[in-house]
């Protein structure tokens, strides 16, 4: 029975944030410096509650904090919000997270490697972001890896595109030309990880 309460909160707090995502985004644009921890606390919500894509906050966050602390609220947030959903899909919504994955097609390619190493499997979906966060938090929930593994594969992976959100939403405004450099520098970033991505499930695969 507590699985189900668990269900429809969970579902409770989707609609809610879908049907007030205006009003929500709207909040944390026109806060200001001074309100680091409701933002700090908002930004772990949109990101556990995905109705406003988190790159949109994050975003937000390095316009207003800058770009170290605008990172640290992003990689603090959405790597919490990962664990929580970790932990909720493995011991609250296993059954019901079998059927939500089963929508992913992409994860039939990502399930034979990340059988064989789960650690380098998280780190490389991360790095990646072809798969949808949710997925690989609720992926990983269902398979045997534990909570440390996942979550420091998570940290280390999220770095890379915390900073660039960041930084992006840092320069957007004031100077487009770094904001548009950032995002070419990452482009070329993703390329190189994809293409070592590869390579290594390749050999994975053929070893």
């Amino acid at each position: 029975m507590s699985r189900w309460i668990w269900a429809a909160a969970y579902a409770a707090a989707v609609a809610a944030s879908f049907y007030f995502k205006d009003e929500i985004l709207d909040w944390v644009r026109n806060s200001d410096r001074s309100q680091l921890v409701p933002m700090t606390l908002m930004a772990l919500f949109l990101a556990l509650v995905p109705v406003i894509p988190y790159g949109i906050v994050a975003g937000l966050m390095g316009a207003k904090f800058g770009l170290i602390a605008g990172s640290f609220i992003n990689l603090l947030a959405s790597s919490a919000a990962a664990g929580i959903m970790f932990v909720l899909a493995r011991f609250v919504l296993q059954r019901s997270a079998r059927d939500f994955l089963s929508r992913f097609k992409q994860l039939d390619r990502f399930t034979a490697v990340y059988e064989r190493n789960p650690f380098i499997g998280v780190l490389f979906a991360r790095l990646i972001p072809i798969i949808p966060s949710p997925a690989v938090n609720i992926y990983s929930a269902i398979t045997r890896m534990s909570w440390m593994a996942f979550m420091t594969a998570t940290v280390i992976g999220k770095v890379p595109v915390m900073l660039i959100f960041a930084f992006v939403g840092e320069h957007v405004f004031s100077n487009m030309r770094s904001a548009i450099i950032a995002i070419s520098v990452y482009v070329v970033f993703l390329l190189i990880v994809y293409i070592t991505y590869l390579l290594w499930r390749k050999r994975s695969l053929s070893s």
